[in-house]
């Protein structure tokens, strides 16, 4: 009596699962041996056919994110519109008594836009589109106090704008926000004082905005 493997398969979903099992059957050393054989067969199979699987779900996959319209699903390329190609960026206008802040802002979106989109700032006669804005207020805010002097330790500045960025062939509007803000936090009794705090401020509004100039189209 020699032991053979009996085969059992088993799908569930996704996968096949091959289980041996031996029972006690009668046979020849040779029969034994074929046997083993066709179970490396099959394991060879089995292994074939995972990878198989596994390049089909990898196709399908490309072919749903490549698929759909309008704004649902995935979408290969740019984030950013492929008709336009620059932006007229007048300086922001402002309520504030800050005064400065708008040119800072300004300088800073010209930069943000030409390092971070494809597109060009350009006079606007020349351009496609135009971004235009208002620093609407600036908020220094005291977080926390020396509780020995009552001196500010830590201070937090906010600029807040609202801002439209236009297609001027057509008039559309592509993105408007209202009381958009970013904020920064300085330290004055490091020496820190409210110009740090306004050029960092800006830099993080003005990529802010940038952000908001991307999909979905």
């Amino acid at each position: 009596m020699r032991r053979l493997p009996n085969l059992v398969r088993t799908c569930k979903p996704g996968e096949i699962i091959f289980i041996a099992e031996y029972a006690e059957i009668p046979g020849a050393p040779g029969q034994a041996a074929e046997a083993e054989k066709e179970m490396n067969q099959i394991g060879n199979f089995s292994s074939g056919l995972r990878v198989f699987a596994v390049q089909l779900i990898f196709v399908l996959l490309l072919a749903g994110c490549n698929s759909g319209s309008g704004e649902s699903g995935w979408h290969w390329g740019s984030v950013h519109r492929q008709d336009i190609h620059s932006v007229a960026l007048p300086v922001f206008t402002t309520r504030d008594y800050h005064m400065g802040v708008e040119y800072q802002l300004s300088d800073a979106l010209a930069k943000k836009i030409e390092e971070f989109t494809p597109y060009k700032v350009e006079p606007r006669e020349r351009a496609d589109t135009v971004l235009e804005g208002e620093i609407v207020g600036i908020t220094p805010t005291t977080l926390t106090l020396d509780p020995f002097t009552a001196t500010p330790q830590e201070e937090q500045y906010t600029v807040i704008v609202n801002f439209t960025w236009k297609d001027l062939r057509t008039g559309k509007i592509l993105v408007s926000r209202q009381a958009f803000e970013q904020a920064s936090t300085y330290f004055p009794y490091l020496g820190e004082g409210q110009d740090i705090a306004s050029q960092s401020a800006v830099e993080r509004l003005a990529l802010g905005i940038v952000n908001e100039m991307e999909g979905p189209w």
